[in-house]
């Protein structure tokens, strides 16, 4: 088999790939199936270059194929695609911690054209993982590479581009909640981020918005309004077609929904 990548990491990432591949055969019936089907592709693409098609690819896979030159960066992808799939599933700890082993790899990303919702997969995820760890240590650590990733959105938001608007925004809430924000200052700004989200057409992170929101009221004792934003976010994973999410988030918040 024909590959792009040579060297002694070459079975390793071969592996990597295959287990991403079969991570997204396991959600097909969950994630919409246009999504999952792209992500396959890449990754399949990276296992074996000559099933390429020029031809017919989708302009997005071109994209990825005239990037993809070393090893770094096909490390950094896989690592990416795994984290897409954590990242929809709710699993921030371990999205969070593929960000960690991406390490220095963080700047193959930078140029692919993929970038802008892996870094905000990634910093939410560390945000997440953050809240949830005691160790005072650890949190700052996740923090920062938090922060890191946020500010490069920040940046690219300042220089025109609309599309990471939302992105910022959750970002924005997610940080307020790591330093202590008010209830009153984390509806605020996740409302702004669901309604950026929501007008983009970005319907799935509109349902992850309203679902990081249910969860923080729900911990604070607030069940009512954590019951109306689970069902807005099942709404928005309904529209965007991630049927099992819909089920599984149902199933959950049951209690709080009909209450």
């Amino acid at each position: 088999m024909t590959s792009l990548f040579t060297g002694t990491s070459l079975p390793k990432l071969q592996n990597d790939i295959k287990s991403a591949c079969q991570c997204t055969n396991d959600l097909n019936t969950g994630m919409p199936l246009k999504d999952i089907l792209m992500l396959q592709r890449c990754l399949e693409m990276l296992l074996d270059p000559s099933t390429y098609d020029n031809s017919s690819e989708q302009p997005l896979v071109k994209q990825f194929e005239a990037s993809a030159k070393n090893e770094d960066f096909a490390l950094a992808m896989v690592y990416a695609f795994q984290g897409y799939i954590h990242y929809v599933n709710g699993d921030f700890e371990s999205c969070s911690a593929l960000a960690q082993a991406t390490g220095i790899l963080l700047d193959k990303l930078l140029s692919y054209f993929a970038n802008m919702p892996v870094l905000f997969h990634q910093a939410i995820s560390l945000y997440v993982h953050a809240q949830q760890t005691s160790s005072i240590m650890k949190r700052r650590r996740l923090k920062a590479l938090a922060v890191k990733r946020h500010n490069i959105l920040r940046g690219w938001a300042k220089d025109g581009c609309c599309n990471v608007l939302h992105y910022v925004a959750i970002l924005d809430a997610e940080a307020a909640i790591c330093n202590g924000g008010t209830i009153e200052q984390v509806e605020d700004l996740y409302q702004k981020a669901i309604v950026l989200a929501a007008r983009g057409g970005f319907v799935q992170d509109a349902g992850v918005g309203n679902e990081r929101l249910a969860r923080f009221f729900q911990q604070h004792g607030e069940k009512v309004e954590a019951g109306r934003r689970y069902e807005q976010a099942i709404r928005y994973y309904q529209e965007w077609g991630f049927i099992s999410k819909v089920e599984r988030l149902g199933k959950e918040t049951e209690g709080l929904i009909s209450s």
